[in-house]
């Protein structure tokens, strides 16, 4: 489990949809916060905000969310992307947290 400012990040391990503009594509979760996440995509990222849909657990949807990139660094055949959410509503941030909480317990 990783600390940052927006508080305690685990390992997400998923494809999370992302739709910009009507281009949709799957990428793949590397992490994940209450307030953010890391994402692996291709090299050009959107420029502006996006929807995620986050599978968060077998019960439940996938979680609908907005974000946009505050960060990005480029690797071998991609980059990793640095995703903050964007008014998430108080259910959303409460699925999120306890979802975190339950991973970073299960560490």
């Amino acid at each position: 489990m990783l600390f940052r400012s927006g508080g305690d990040r685990v390992s997400y391990m998923n494809e999370v949809l992302v739709d910009y503009e009507g281009t949709k594509m799957t990428l793949n979760g590397l992490d994940i916060s209450p307030t953010g996440m890391g994402l692996w995509g291709p090299k050009n990222c959107p420029a502006g905000a996006f929807s995620l849909k986050l599978p968060l657990d077998d019960a439940l949807p996938a979680l609908e969310i907005q974000g946009h990139v505050v960060r990005q660094f480029h690797s071998d055949g991609g980059a990793v992307w640095g995703v903050t959410f964007d008014n998430v509503d108080a259910a959303a941030r409460t699925r999120l947290a306890h979802f975190v909480a339950a991973q970073s317990a299960a560490a």
